[in-house]
């Protein structure tokens, strides 16, 4: 089977964001799943809840997309610079970033890699187009992931105010 045949068969930007945001969030749950049924602890909602600052932590939520994507691509193109192979573009910048948007636990890391996988890949497949629809795309992919985060977040903060 090929890789290829779990991706969207239109053109649509909006249909390929949509699909990775499905894929990425099934594949985030089901880690998380197993990690529950394993009895780990489910790290906290949000860094920022602890210390009584949800403003903070929703503007982090929003931000972080842009920020992070960028950042995300450069290391991509850092790497594209040293010719690297597509797979190893992918694998690097996704742990690498999985690692420091998870620096609170390895646990919490190994629950988000996914999301990052599946944005180093959009980007890498969008780059052929330009680099510009890739950070657009990429940028799209993780608001739309963040914005599960803002809603448990938002949703704690009522409950618990």
């Amino acid at each position: 089977m090929n890789a290829s045949a779990f991706l969207p068969r239109s053109e649509s930007k909006v249909v390929f964001v949509v699909v990775m945001v499905c894929y990425a969030t099934f594949a985030s749950r089901f880690l998380q799943a197993i990690e529950i049924a394993f009895g780990l602890p489910v790290p906290p909602i949000g860094t920022f809840l602890g210390h009584r600052s949800p403003a903070f932590e929703f503007v982090a939520l929003v931000l972080a997309p842009l920020i992070e994507s960028f950042f995300l691509i450069g290391i991509i193109e850092l790497l594209r610079w040293l010719r690297l192979p597509a797979w190893l573009l992918v694998a690097c910048s996704a742990v690498i970033f999985a690692f420091l948007d998870g620096s609170l636990s390895i646990q919490r890391a190994f629950v988000i890699a996914p999301g990052w996988v599946i944005m180093s890949i959009a980007y890498v497949m969008w780059r052929r187009v330009s680099w510009k629809i890739g950070f657009v795309i990429v940028a799209s992919i993780h608001a739309f992931l963040n914005s599960l985060a803002a809603i448990v977040t938002i949703g704690y903060v009522f409950r618990h105010n």
